[in-house]
């Protein structure tokens, strides 16, 4: 059975975590295994710099993130969530891949799929700001290793619970979220 990990960089329970728990519910339907997972949840420290996971390979912090790496490594797939502003992906996301930085050019994760996804506030049409950030992610993405199987951008949620009533959106999500399941 394909195993996926939903990865959500938001701090609050909203759009992105609703999100996750959407393609978790989608995947498991599909005779997937899925597990969302939200980063504030977990004790992420940020990266001090030290540079000494560039030989070794592993990091001296104390926290959860070789935890959730381990989850990673488990997994067939990666989903990852984040909501935008300002061009940029969540505090949470980033502090996260920062402490991916052991990893960094080991192959570790060359067998893995990715799908990236974003929640904006602004309309696509009228900002690039979720654009730039999808782009962030695909970076991560990329440099980390995945094989990339897709991308979507949520427009227009700016409340907490706006991205229930954004039907069509979702619906377009969905048919690009089958892309992912079938390059799995």
């Amino acid at each position: 059975m394909k195993k996926t990990l939903i990865i959500v960089g938001s701090a609050r329970k909203g759009n992105s975590l609703f999100i996750g728990k959407y393609a978790e519910e989608y995947l498991t339907r599909k005779s997937m295994s899925a597990e969302t997972v939200q980063l504030s949840d977990y004790k992420i420290d940020y990266c001090d710099g030290c540079l000494t996971c560039d030989e070794t390979g592993t990091c001296h912090k104390e926290d959860d993130v070789a935890y959730l790496i381990e989850k990673v490594k488990e997994a067939d797939g990666v989903i990852f969530v984040s909501p935008t502003r300002w061009s940029l992906l969540s505090g949470d996301m980033k502090v996260f891949m920062d402490r991916w930085n052991p990893l960094a050019g080991r192959g570790v994760f060359d067998d893995k799929k990715s799908f990236i996804v974003t929640v904006g506030q602004t309309n696509r049409r009228d900002s690039e700001s979720i654009g730039r950030a999808l782009t962030s992610l695909k970076f991560f993405s990329d440099d980390a290793g995945f094989q990339f199987c897709g991308e979507f951008a949520f427009e227009e949620c700016l409340g907490s619970k706006d991205i229930k009533d954004k039907k069509s959106q979702i619906t377009e999500f969905t048919k690009a979220l089958e892309k992912y399941v079938n390059a799995l």
